[in-house]
């Protein structure tokens, strides 16, 4: 998903390196909540409903770290040196 979502332009997003504007100008908030909400809808749309059911959607960053803390499996070379 992390392709399509950089392909999209959607990936700064829900990384969070494009944060909400704490801006005053009406119209920069509204942009970036229009984008957010793609982001989001993006996400939701390839998940199961079971899944959506447990997130956070108040922003796609909120939901998609979610999901990366429930589902992300550690690398098993990062496992192994941690155990020794």
């Amino acid at each position: 998903m992390v392709p399509y979502l950089k392909g999209s332009r959607l990936w700064p997003y829900v990384s969070g390196t494009v944060p909400k504007h704490g801006d005053t100008k009406v119209e920069r908030v509204i942009r970036w909540e229009e984008i957010n909400a793609q982001a989001l809808s993006t996400i939701l749309m390839n998940i199961t409903p079971n899944v959506q059911a447990g997130l956070d959607c108040s922003s796609a960053k909120t939901a998609w770290d979610s999901l990366v803390s429930r589902y992300a499996q550690a690398d098993p070379i990062a496992q192994n040196l941690a155990q020794a």
